[in-house]
């Protein structure tokens, strides 16, 4: 595969669950989960932040890290920061989200050959969407074209079911990873925040508002998250 560079952005300010990567699943700090699930294969591997506590951590853990500001707005304009301040690089950039607790190496060379099979500017990760995550807001849904791009991302239950419909779903789960060229990511963090970022608090948005192509790599695996405190409570509880 091409070079690339693992960034996962923290923060401690979560809005749906606060503190969430120093919370404690099986006497591990979540993000450290994350870290130790792909440490092996991948040689270049860094924790974004600017909160101190998580620095700690990471020193403590001997995690690499880089510091970033207190400005960024979301994950992407995060890793973007950190790309400049490590003077990283690498072509391609993973921004892997830091709640995916069972991101593994898989997802990250799926959606990696994604890139270069599409010759694209970023790719992201789906898988099938189960019939009780339609109404679940915390689970973002990813609508694909038939080949791959994605057309919308939304909190809301879509589509609206008019008509019944046989034919094979265009509705995913989206998996919280974008991979993206390096230049595109540098770029990102020169555009002005979007509408429908801003409605759906979604940050991909930006990129297809403002005409970047996005396309999904489709993981048969399935992948948990720590968006909020039952799902926290749920995998805490098989974790111990």
């Amino acid at each position: 595969m091409k070079d690339f560079t693992v960034l996962i952005p923290l923060r401690l300010a979560s809005k749906r669950l606060k503190g969430k990567p120093l919370l404690k699943i099986g006497g591990l700090p979540l993000f450290v989960h994350i870290y130790n699930n792909i440490r092996k294969e991948i040689s270049q591997i860094f924790i974004a932040t600017s909160d101190k506590e998580i620095i700690d951590e990471c020193i403590e853990r001997n995690i690499p890290y880089i510091r970033t500001s207190s400005k960024p707005r979301n994950g992407s304009e995060r890793i973007a920061e950190a790309v400049i301040n490590g003077n990283i690089k690498s072509d391609v950039i993973i921004d892997l989200q830091g709640d995916e607790i069972d991101a593994d190496y898989d997802l990250i060379k799926g959606v990696v050959n994604t890139l270069i099979k599409k010759n694209a500017d970023v790719s992201t990760a789906v898988s099938a969407l189960r019939s009780r995550e339609r109404e679940d807001e915390d689970t973002v849904k990813a609508v694909l074209a038939k080949d791959n791009k994605c057309i919308y991302f939304t909190r809301a239950i879509v589509p609206h079911f008019r008509n019944k419909s046989g034919l094979r779903p265009s509705v995913y789960r989206h998996i919280g990873i974008y991979c993206y060229r390096r230049e595109t990511l540098l770029g990102y963090r020169n555009l002005r925040p979007t509408y429908l970022e801003e409605c759906e608090s979604l940050e991909q948005m930006r990129l297809i508002e403002n005409g970047i192509d996005i396309y999904g790599f489709i993981t048969g695996k399935r992948y948990r998250k720590v968006d909020n405190i039952n799902e926290f409570k749920n995998i805490r509880g098989k974790r111990k």
